[in-house]
């Protein structure tokens, strides 16, 4: 799909003389779809995410697998890059029903390092990393103006999603949900539903989460048009 808006302000730049790259069309006409659909921003169908490595997938987690998580992160120190790729990749890489009992701290570890030993310590850092952060943050160009940097490996990223924040908005709109249903939704679901909910309550909401898409896509573009400006100047 090609946005219209898009087409028009790269043409523009093609008029000026400008010369964007295909990364800079596929940023582009990201934001501006993103723009577009921001009238009813949470209506669409969730998609979780899914990486296939060598040998397992792992999935965005649901909201049980960051409660097993935070349960772990008491006894191994996820600020260790070693541990943070272990557990992560153990954890994503099955069903929350089938983890083990977060209090049976010496089985728990057995498990997460005997499948890093199989799995996941074949793998490279750069590889397991990208992986990881998609499965937990996403990676598109939609995500603000640039993807998610890359976690420096001397200074883990802290991956704890705001889960509770959720599970109280949700219980605090009274939706029909129960617990155990939250648990086995992701994050991101969940708040789809919350916000759908909101949106419904305001309809306000709807034009400004649209208002800011759009001041994304226009600050894209400016940064592109300076960016291929400052270029065109240079090589004159």
């Amino acid at each position: 799909m090609v946005s219209t808006m898009f087409l028009r302000d790269w043409r523009r730049m093609e008029a000026e003389g400008l010369k964007p790259t295909v990364a800079d069309a596929i940023r582009l006409n990201a934001l501006a779809i993103r723009a577009k659909r921001a009238a009813r921003p949470f209506v669409s169908a969730h998609l979780p995410r899914v990486v296939f490595l060598d040998g397992f997938v792992i999935r965005e987690p649901t909201i049980a697998h960051e409660l097993w998580i935070d349960r772990v992160r008491e006894y191994v120190n996820l600020d260790d890059n070693l541990n943070f790729r272990a557990v992560y990749a153990f954890a994503l890489s099955r069903p929350a029903d089938r983890l083990p009992d977060p209090n049976r701290h010496r089985w728990t570890v057995w498990r997460i390092f005997s499948f890093a030993r199989r799995h996941v310590f074949k793998l490279t850092k750069d590889a397991l990393a990208d992986a990881i952060d998609y499965a937990l943050f996403g990676a598109d160009w939609t995500v603000g103006e640039f993807a998610p940097e890359r976690r420096d490996d001397a200074e883990p990223r802290d991956a704890t999603s705001p889960t509770v924040g959720v599970l109280i908005r949700a219980a605090a709109r009274r939706l029909p949900i129960t617990l155990d249903e939250a648990k086995r939704m992701t994050p991101s679901r969940l708040e789809e539903i919350v916000k759908g909910a909101e949106l419904e309550d305001f309809p306000g909401i709807g034009d400004m989460v649209k208002n800011d898409a759009l001041v994304d896509y226009f600050r894209a573009r400016d940064e592109v048009r300076n960016r291929l400006i400052a270029e065109k100047g240079e090589s004159a």
